[in-house]
């Protein structure tokens, strides 16, 4: 139970509780069971106190500090406590339902079974947190950074994802069902074991990096990638890499400034055995900065190189009990202690260097022969620990075996024929003996043409030949990118097919074959297959315009996505002026459709003009079968509004009015929020006056028609007509309000009820 005295403190003021802890730093309070719901504790020091099964429930604990506490079993259900610290404590079922932890600090605490449920963690950051079997459905999860966090077991039911980060996060049957997401990071991460993946809304792209890809050895449900933004011909490339076998492990040298040289002869050793190596001089000023980020990287080999130089110092006796602690942990970090001089281990008065395990004796290093040994076995001893991973059943090969096909697979490979070629450009050069940046090799029927006065590589060769299978086997059109199997150094190279392109299309006519060649080297194609071009050919109409025609002029309704194939336009805005120009292969009109708002400039021919158009029922058809056009256009859509945005941003730095027919609201209110304005937004519109005010972009008050927040905005967005006057600075409620959910979170909801008509 609680003491008595702590008990007394604690119900008088905050600043009297503070003052005595910090006058008494030493002790450990102990108010386990205490019931301080409803509560003002705003900024309250409990850090490192027992709060076993205390109630916290609605109270208010804005910018306290729990770090390091004991709160097992307590209930902060409904409690408001942003900007807290909750650093190292133990939450074990803890009950945070419906509490606000906006801009919480959660590093290394431990959420085992805690209750999370609608809980706003927007900006809070679980960095190496264990949230096993916890539950965190309907929370939301804004901006929230979860890197190297636990959450085996846990319960994520539809969430709000929006700029999140899982990168280095351990997923072990974790649940998303239903959750939405956006803008996310998956980095380093194993997806496979997540429950729900093909059950999530994506309301814009997130990011996966190729660790993941390897790590998940494929296993991602293709209609989650496509949501996330990756396009289909990386969907399939992911077959190719994912059936390789990868050396799965990274050696980390931690040793001290005097040891450099051996350090860095170690370095080049690995190096050379194609060892993923990196190398980090530890000092005394270094070592309260002792990063956990290598342990997130699985399979790695931390060598921690002892001398007469660092066996004393404080630095190295920490890192090797980190070490100890997360090679227990993960069971796949390996520590691989590097002695110099075996005497040290026994004259030494250090406790920790009484037993070290996988102990390797480089005494003699400088003697080439003695050193050549001890590395030898040192590796030999890595590569036992950390074997190559084979995936999807594919046995193990030899890299430099010779590669042969036979004359009947020969026969069946589609080989480029003249006037067709495919080229493979070097975008990255580790080290290549042969070629460098930019050089191209050729291939054309059965003849692949290296660069001029350069050596022909029959590694690379090989390479090339079954790159070249494989994707000619799955019909692929579109570049990607691949590296070579590699000898002393490596090279990365880009595939991409040329075809001679029609130079118009009265050239073309009908010739439909023709027709696919043209649209396939244009960047809204490039990502779709030629069957699929084929088939949204069926739906354009050609059309041409002479100079001087105007094609579409600014406040008609949007009718039309165009294509332009040849020739010249201009686009002009307000009062005629010009903004930008366009040519073959840029599309416009695409604004309108998706926006249901008026066409925003006038389209003016300058040359002769040919375009292909698709009609607005049939564009928005196409975009619902084909998720990389969605890409496309969402981040076409993000450019273009970049540049209005940045074109707009000092105007508002003033202050600014307009009519809603020339700036929309979901474009006016967007516009605010990609520059982090701080002023009220006034509107004169049907139902009467609304007012928005925002601080540093976000909302904090939303009114209009007897309405408030959420309500109120999505009512906003609705309008069409009015007036708008936007003036810089907030009265003190505003400055002093809480946010209001995310923006973009709220504007995404908003034109989704928009969409189905539930307004």
């Amino acid at each position: 139970m609680a003491k008595k005295e702590h008990l007394d403190l604690i119900k008088k003021e905050v600043s009297a509780w503070n003052k005595w802890r910090k006058n008494n730093a030493t002790e450990k309070p102990d108010l386990s069971n205490i019931n301080l719901c409803h509560s003002n504790l705003s900024r309250v020091n409990l850090s490192k106190t027992n709060l076993w099964e205390a109630n916290f429930s609605k109270a208010k604990l804005n910018g306290a500090d729990f770090s390091e506490a004991d709160l097992c079993f307590a209930d902060f259900s409904g409690a408001h406590i942003k900007n807290a610290n909750f650093s190292g404590a133990n939450l074990t079922n803890v009950d945070f339902s419906g509490a606000n932890l906006a801009r919480t600090d959660l590093r290394r605490a431990k959420l085992w079974g805690t209750n999370l449920n609608r809980a706003d963690l927007t900006d809070a950051v679980f960095d190496e947190a264990d949230i096993s079997e916890a539950d965190l459905s309907h929370a939301v999860l804004t901006k929230v950074s979860f890197r190297g966090t636990n959450f085996s077991d846990a319960k994520l039911l539809k969430v709000k994802l929006s700029h999140t980060d899982f990168s280095h996060a351990i997923f072990n049957h974790t649940d998303f069902t239903e959750s939405i997401v956006e803008w996310s990071t998956f980095a380093n991460v194993d997806l496979s074991k997540i429950k729900g993946l093909d059950t999530l809304r994506h309301y814009g792209p997130s990011s996966i990096d190729i660790n993941t890809t390897y790590r998940s050895g494929g296993n991602i449900p293709g209609v989650f990638l496509r949501g996330t933004g990756v396009p289909d011909d990386f969907i399939n490339y992911m077959e190719v890499i994912t059936e390789q076998p990868v050396r799965f492990y990274s050696c980390f040298i931690s040793y001290s400034a005097e040891d450099q040289a051996f350090a860095e002869q170690l370095h080049i050793d690995l190096c050379n055995k194609d060892v993923r190596c990196w190398t980090e001089c530890r000092t005394e000023k270094t070592a309260p900065n002792i990063s956990h980020s290598i342990f997130r990287i699985p399979h790695s080999a931390l060598l921690m190189v002892i001398s007469e130089h660092s066996i004393n110092s404080p630095w190295i006796e920490q890192e090797m009990q980190t070490s100890f602690q997360e090679e227990r942990r993960h069971k796949n970090i390996i520590l691989f202690p590097l002695c110099l001089d075996s005497g040290l281990l026994i004259d030494t008065k250090q406790t920790w260097a009484a037993d070290i395990p996988n102990l390797t004796d480089f005494s003699h290093w400088k003697e080439t022969h003695a050193y050549q040994k001890v590395f030898d076995q040192m590796f030999h001893d890595i590569c036992a620990a950390f074997p190559e991973k084979e995936t999807k059943g594919v046995s193990n090969f030899n890299k430099h075996q010779p590669f042969f096909t036979s004359d009947t697979e020969m026969r069946s490979i589609n080989f480029p024929q003249p006037p067709d070629q495919i080229k493979y450009k070097i975008i990255g050069d580790n080290g290549c003996p042969l070629y460098n940046l930019e050089d191209e090799l050729i291939l054309s029927e059965k003849s692949l043409l290296f660069p001029r006065d350069k050596a022909a590589c029959l590694i690379l060769l090989e390479d090339i030949m079954k790159v070249h299978m494989k994707y000619e086997k799955m019909g692929s059109r579109t570049g990607y990118t691949f590296k070579c199997s590699g000898c002393t150094g490596m090279i990365r190279l880009k595939y991409q097919k040329e075809k001679p392109v029609p130079v118009s299309l009265d050239k073309i006519g009908d010739d439909e074959d023709a027709m696919v060649s043209l649209l396939a080297t244009f960047p809204m194609f490039q990502s779709l297959h030629d069957r699929d071009i084929k088939y949204i050919v069926s739906f354009l109409h050609r059309k041409r315009f002479t100079t001087g025609d105007v094609v579409i002029r600014q406040g008609d309704p949007g009718r039309n996505l165009y294509i332009v194939v040849s020739g010249r336009i201009e686009v002009l805005g307000e009062a005629g002026i010009s903004i930008a120009f366009m040519g073959s292969g840029e599309v416009f009109g695409e604004m309108s459709l998706l926006s249901g708002n008026p066409v925003g400039a006038t389209i003016k021919v300058l040359e002769p003009v040919t375009v292909l158009y698709l009609n607005g029922r049939d564009f928005k058809k196409i975009l619902n079968e084909y998720p990389s056009l969605q890409m496309y256009f969402t981040r076409l859509l993000a450019a273009r509004m970049a540049e209005i945005n940045l074109a707009r941003s000092e105007e508002f730095s003033s202050g600014m009015v307009g009519m809603l027919s020339e700036m929309p609201p979901s474009e006016l209110l967007q516009t605010l929020n990609v520059n982090q304005k701080t002023g009220v937004l006034s509107l004169q519109l049907s139902k009467g006056n609304a007012l928005l005010s925002f601080r540093e972009g976000q909302l904090v008050r939303v009114e209009y028609n007897n309405k408030e927040d959420k309500e109120a905005f999505y009512e906003i967005l609705r309008e069409k007509e009015g007036r708008f006057k936007f003036t810089p600075g907030l009265p003190l409620k505003d400055i002093q309000a809480e946010e209001m959910e995310d923006f973009m979170w709220l504007l995404m909801e908003g034109m989704r009820r928009i969409d189905e008509k539930d307004y």
